[in-house]
């Protein structure tokens, strides 16, 4: 799971390296419920720091949507 995340991780900072630097992207996590983790930002170093902050645990709703249909 770990190696997951990590890739997920390195993945999203990619694409945020990748895009118009007056772009904005917000932060959501979500496991039982969503909460915004950061608002509209154009820094990438918040983002990042945020994203690194941030520790996988519960069962994301579609899991449990899914196990239980």
């Amino acid at each position: 799971m770990a190696n997951k995340v990590s890739k997920a991780r390195e993945a999203a900072i990619q694409f945020f390296k990748t895009a118009n630097p007056q772009d904005e992207f917000f932060l959501v996590s979500f496991n039982e419920r969503a909460e915004l983790t950061s608002s509209f930002t154009n820094s990438i170093e918040d983002l990042q720091s945020r994203m690194m902050l941030t520790v996988p645990k519960g069962e994301p709703r579609c899991w449990t949507r899914f196990t239980w249909a």
